[in-house]
């Protein structure tokens, strides 16, 4: 259990990283003239949570790429050489072998989200 929410710290730091942005890009994009004091909580509470959810959103779509549902999109469409997979069948088992290593990438993006929305839930019942 320790191996898929710990695989390294630099998923968390990324995760948190791409929120951060978001929220202050919400938190700035939305200032008016009578809300620069930041006294309203809504305010912050829809800026972590519209950041939590576009990271569980970005974490769900690590793990459907990891299960494999874009491989048809990068053979197509990815600038490959003529000596590696002849066909689609190849390539997909290729990338199976290589996906194997890297199973939980998106946990620390899933975590973070869930984190930042829970924050955002506890902070919008004691509104």
């Amino acid at each position: 259990m320790r191996k898929i929410f710990f695989q390294s710290y630099k998923g968390y730091i990324i995760g948190f990283a791409i929120m951060f942005v978001i929220f202050f890009t919400y938190m700035f994009g939305n200032m008016t003239e009578e809300i620069k004091t930041f006294e309203h909580l809504l305010f912050y509470i829809d800026g972590l949570f519209i950041a939590g959810f576009v990271c569980i959103c970005v974490g769900g779509l690590i793990a459907v790429q990891n299960m494999g549902a874009f491989d048809t999109f990068s053979y197509a469409f990815g600038g490959r050489k003529k000596t590696q997979a002849t066909s689609l069948y190849d390539y997909s088992l290729k990338q199976e072998e290589k996906r194997k290593n890297n199973r939980f990438t998106f946990v620390p993006y899933l975590v973070d989200g869930l984190f930042i929305c829970l924050i955002a839930f506890v902070l919008y019942l004691f509104l």
